[in-house]
């Protein structure tokens, strides 16, 4: 009983197939498997890396802005508050009204020592300062008031307007009298 081409071949043929399968199953789809595991974590390497670019230039982002807000925050200190002497806001005023019609009456702080009697207010960062009304009394004409008025709001330090009179000359209707109460916040040392 001899096996006759034919079914040499198909013999082999089917070993030949059966080896195939068996190599595919163990060598050709746990190394297809490795490779697409391989290949998501590549992708999520490149993914992660990609976040980290972008947290790392949303951190240089926030930090410029952080020294941004801090500085603008100094520069907001610095207009806030006026020195103890107040010479220098009076001279200020004085330079505000100077191209206008206006005539100074009577500018009038309040006294050093009723500063010093006055209560002190802290803020929310430790600074110690102080409330200061000033009294303005002036004549001028409503035009140059408004102009002066806009010129305080305007100006880089912080002065609030308390309070504001405005009573016409019987003389001159054209001149008014004004009475306002101006406020400044003075620093002081702790």
């Amino acid at each position: 009983m001899g096996l006759d081409k034919k079914q040499t071949v198909l013999i082999f043929s089917l070993v030949f197939f059966l080896l195939l399968g068996i190599m595919f199953c163990f060598i050709f789809l746990p190394a297809l498997r490795q490779s697409r595991l391989l290949s998501k974590q590549i992708k999520d390497k490149r993914t992660n890396l990609t976040k980290m670019q972008t947290l790392t230039s949303e951190y240089s982002r926030l930090e410029a802005e952080i020294k941004n807000t801090r500085e603008k925050a100094q520069l907001l200190k610095n207009r806030l508050f006026w020195e103890k002497d107040i010479s220098r806001f009076l001279s200020e005023l004085t330079r505000l009204a100077s191209d206008l019609q206006i005539e100074f009456v009577s500018l009038k702080p309040e006294s050093v020592s009723s500063l010093q009697q006055k209560e002190k207010i802290e803020s929310q960062k430790g600074y110690l300062f102080a409330q200061v009304p000033i009294l303005v009394v002036l004549r001028s004409n409503y035009g140059d008031l408004v102009r002066f008025l806009k010129r305080i709001e305007e100006t880089d330090k912080f002065i609030k307007i308390e309070s504001l009179s405005i009573e016409s000359e019987q003389r001159d209707i054209h001149k008014h009298n004004v009475k306002m109460t101006l406020s400044i916040f003075v620093e002081e040392k702790a």
